[in-house]
Parts: structure tokens; sequence; C-alpha cells
């Protein structure tokens, strides 16, 4: 699991990164809301309305920081995304559980022997029965 440092990394990245969408053209640029952004191959230019040479130079770098980090990025955000999933599935279980012994609770709630059964079987802890069928 990406740690919140990681999270904040990448996150930085895609921050200073041109807005998208992004669209590669097929050759060897990529465009951003009809401007050019990166090119893929050579050295090209970097030309956005509105900035100077020194901060389409900037943002080119960023935007290369960006690109050169995505193969790890996507995969660890990715891999990230399945672990929270499973995460959720498995509490979204231990939810339906609890209802399921709060709904034997409820059925069985002037039995204070059988409610203690319930609650030891959904946290999973032995309670031992005498002869008599009390709990203990």
């Amino acid at each position: 699991m990406l740690t919140k440092e990681q999270l904040a990394e990448i996150e930085q990245r895609a921050k200073k990164a041109t807005p998208g969408p992004w669209e590669y053209d097929g050759m060897a640029y990529v465009w951003a809301d009809g401007f050019y952004i990166f090119e893929t191959r050579g050295f090209g230019y970097f030309t956005t309305h509105g900035m100077t040479k020194d901060e389409a130079e900037k943002q080119m770098d960023s935007n290369s920081i960006f690109c050169s980090h995505a193969r790890e990025d996507i995969p660890a955000l990715l891999e990230h995304i399945r672990e929270l999933e499973a995460q959720l599935a498995k509490e979204k279980r231990r939810a339906e559980r609890a209802v399921n012994v709060l709904e034997r609770i409820k059925r069985d709630i002037y039995d204070q022997d059988k409610i203690y059964i319930h609650i030891a079987d959904f946290f999973g802890r032995g309670i031992y029965i005498d002869e008599d069928g009390d709990a203990e």
C-alpha cells in the first residue's frame, strides 16, 4: 500500500503537470487544449498561450517528470486501489456479520445465555456451555 507521502508526491506531480485531457497525435507530440505540451521525440519547444519561454520550459519539465513517473505511479495507484477494495470488502463482511448478530440478539433479547453466545460468536471467542445449557 502506498504511504501518505507517496500519494502526496504523486498528487504534486499531477498538479504541476499541464491540466488534461492530453492527446497524443500518433506522431511525436502531446497536446492539451489545442496547445503542444510535450514532445515524445527530439527537442521541441513548449507552446502554451501566455507563457514566457522560461515558464514554458519549467512547465515542460513538470510534464516530463509527470510522464517519467507514470510507469511506476499508475501500477502503484492501481495496487493501492485493489488493496483498499479488499479492505472495504472485508469491512463490509464484518458489518454484515454485526447486523446478523444484532438481529439474533434482538430475537433472543430475553435469553441472556443466547445473547452471550451471539456476542462471543461475533468476536470469535469460545464460550463454555454447561450441562444445563447455561453460558459461562
